[in-house]
């Protein structure tokens, strides 16, 4: 194949994989999450399966982990948050009082001249915006709980990505063989070679990212 036609043939693959996930880009969510969750849980089916675990049963024990732990997490965290962001809402006019009563004790006396002569009443207009702030928290709330589409799409995504991902995981290695044997023979170590950068250089990232993650949460719950 000369290089003209091999450059024709990946610009038509390239538009034509644009186009279909234009066409699926409904759809596509669960499992593009299925896949980039089944990309990040193989190296421990791998390890799972260097201490004898067949990669089905490796597999099922790495979904049923991550499912119990995300349950578990939303189950902790959603009370809480919601519990909060309410208590916020009816707080924010005491709060905004308490700011203003501050200001008053801190705020150099120019400056509450300056004010004075604006003819700009402060504690007016900070319990205009704490009722405004607390009516559109409220509002947001009511939307976010009505909103019926979204409560569907974040079920399928939690349904479906599972599913998605048990599969992809369990015949990852087979799936990684199969792309391999695409490739152009004259460039398959190169393009080998690139992506296992590209594997590497994203490993890193995520583990440094989640090392600063851990380590900001630990000082955070203990310090604060």
């Amino acid at each position: 194949m000369t290089l003209q036609r091999q450059v024709t043939f990946w610009i038509i693959a390239f538009l034509v994989l644009i186009l279909v996930l234009w066409l699926l880009s409904p759809i596509l969510l669960p499992f593009i999450a299925g896949l980039v969750l089944a990309y990040f849980l193989d190296p421990v089916a791998d390890a799972l399966e260097r201490l004898g675990l067949p990669r089905i049963a490796a597999t099922a024990v790495i979904l049923l982990l991550s499912i119990l732990a995300l349950v578990l997490i939303v189950l902790l965290i959603v009370p809480i948050l919601g519990d909060q962001i309410v208590k916020f809402a009816g707080d924010l006019p005491s709060l905004m009082q308490s700011l203003l009563a501050r200001f008053n004790d801190v705020a150099p006396q120019w400056m509450k001249d300056a004010i004075a002569r604006s003819g700009t009443d402060i504690q007016a207009s900070i319990s205009d915006i704490a009722g405004r702030a607390a009516g559109w928290t409220a509002t947001l709330l009511a939307s976010i709980w009505s909103g019926g589409m979204a409560l569907v799409n974040i079920l399928s995504l939690m349904v479906v990505t599972p599913i998605v991902a048990f599969y992809l995981l369990a015949d990852w290695d087979r799936l990684v063989a199969k792309v391999d044997s695409w490739l152009p023979r004259d460039h398959a170590e190169e393009i080998r070679a690139i992506f296992n950068d590209i594997n590497e250089v994203m490993a890193g990232f995520i583990r440094g990212q989640g090392t600063v993650c851990l380590l900001l949460g630990l000082f955070y719950a203990l310090a604060l």
